[in-house]
Parts: structure tokens; C-alpha cells; sequence
């Protein structure tokens, strides 16, 4: 598979494989199919009411809370020359994309490569998807 860039913003310097979607894209599209299924099963004239009402209102309240952690937890808009080692007051030699909140979540290690091990963790629940790449595991 050959590669490009693909993205708008921070993530357009992110290189996949054509026809791969990038991890957030993979992601959001997974919770949309969560959000839809969810207001489906409630909706639908078969629906006999075994599911609770309470626990699609979780359903899509867990969608919305991975939204934001996927939002917090976005490739950072810096680059090298603009993150600070904050013990130091040196820029750090990025040469990587970082993690936007674990890249200043502790002074004395570099920030964490994007995606970071918080985003893995929320795509891993769905690697048996077509779309899922491995290489997206937990390192």
C-alpha cells in the first residue's frame, strides 16, 4: 500500500496507507455506528423495550465521553521548536507527532508519540473491525 497525507490541521503532516483511515477518523466513524445503533434499537417499531432506556441514555453518554477524551487526547498542534522541556527551558527534539495532553504530563520524560497509549486503548475495542490496524495496539 503506498502512503499520503491526509488531514486538515495538525493531523494533514500525519502520513497513512491509502485506503487506511487515520485512527481518530477510524474511531469517531465507530462511535458515529455506536450513536446510530443505539437511537435505532430505541426507535425501531420492533423494539420491546429489553434494553432499558437507562442504558442506551449510556450507551450514548459513553459516546460523547469518548469524543472528549479523543478531543483531549488529539495529535498537538506544536511542533518541536514550540514545545518547551519545562525542567529545562529547552525545546524538545521532536521528531514525531505528540500527544497534545501527555506531552506535558511529566517534566522529566518526552512527550508521549501520537497516538498515545489513550487513544490505543479506546481503538483496541474495536480491532476485530476490517478497518482496524494492528499496528494501532497498545506498544
Amino acid at each position: 500500500m503506498s502512503e499520503h497525507t491526509v488531514g486538515v490541521g495538525p493531523e494533514a503532516s500525519v502520513t497513512h496507507q491509502v485506503g487506511r483511515p487515520s485512527i481518530t477518523d477510524f474511531l469517531l466513524a465507530r462511535i458515529a455506528e455506536e450513536e446510530l445503533d443505539a437511537r435505532y434499537v430505541v426507535g425501531h417499531p420492533e423494539y420491546d423495550g429489553r434494553l432499558p432506556g437507562r442504558l442506551m441514555r449510556k450507551i450514548l453518554r459513553e459516546c460523547e465521553a469518548k469524543r472528549r477524551i479523543i478531543d483531549e487526547h488529539a495529535r498537538s498542534p506544536l511542533d518541536a521548536t514550540e514545545v518547551i522541556y519545562p525542567a529545562k527551558g529547552k525545546p524538545y527534539d521532536l521528531t514525531y507527532p505528540a500527544c497534545q495532553t501527555c506531552v506535558m504530563d511529566d517534566p522529566q520524560r518526552h512527550p508521549l508519540q501520537y497516538p498515545c497509549p489513550t487513544i490505543r486503548a479506546l481503538a483496541a475495542v474495536y480491532a476485530d473491525h476490517a478497518d482496524y490496524d494492528p499496528e494501532w495496539g497498545t506498544p
